[in-house]
């Protein structure tokens, strides 16, 4: 722990500690990062608003490709059993 030091008029010095300094908090590669890195970042994980996929793929639902759709409703099951 560092000190520092304070001389009075007659010379004495008188040693106080200084206050000691918190962890930094080390993220680590982006890639290992889990949900409690990114809620030290601020990240929030309660969607506010749903994605329209047909509005960012430019698609309609019924030309999404197999792989998409397997997926997509992958994540609709999972909404239904939160």
């Amino acid at each position: 722990m560092k000190t520092r030091s304070k001389a009075d008029s007659q010379g004495t010095r008188e040693v106080l500690p200084t206050a000691p300094k918190e962890e930094e908090v080390k993220l680590g590669p982006a890639s290992s990062w889990g949900r409690a890195q990114l809620r030290l970042l601020g990240v929030n994980f309660y969607m506010k608003q749903r994605i329209d996929l047909n509005q960012v793929l430019r698609v309609r639902e019924s030309e999404w490709s197999s792989e998409l759709r397997a997926r997509a409703s992958h994540f609709r099951h999972r909404k239904a059993n939160v």
